[in-house]
């Protein structure tokens, strides 16, 4: 379901599987995931969806509430190796609703430039 990876306070977050679909199972993997950042205070996050070809809209509201919680912690979450098809519904009005990275290593580095917020 899920893999996970630290480096030094960044916490990689890997999907590891092709549908995001099923509800408890979604529920199952967001639990960890506000885990990691209530209780082992990994408030920097990299979600990594380069498994990932398909999401229900559920995951998107799930993704809003760990965004929130990464943020009132005084971190940030950012996603990377997004499919196209997938990038569509991470759109709102006029803007991408979460930072998007082409891949992990973009990611990475967007934690320590200067421009990271």
């Amino acid at each position: 379901m899920l893999l996970r990876e630290d480096h030094d306070d960044i916490t990689v977050i890997r999907f590891k599987a092709r549908k995001l679909l099923d509800v408890e199972e979604i529920k199952l993997m967001f639990d960890l995931l506000y885990k990691s950042v209530d209780e082992m205070g990994r408030s920097k996050l990299i979600l990594n969806f380069a498994d990932v070809e398909y999401l229900s809209s559920f995951v998107l509201g799930k993704l809003m509430v760990v965004k929130r919680k990464t943020e009132a912690a005084g971190g940030r979450m950012v996603l990377c190796n997004v499919a196209p098809q997938i990038q569509v519904i991470f759109r709102g009005p006029g803007r991408m609703l979460f930072d998007l990275y082409e891949d992990e290593q973009e990611a990475l580095r967007s934690f320590t430039s200067p421009v990271a917020s």
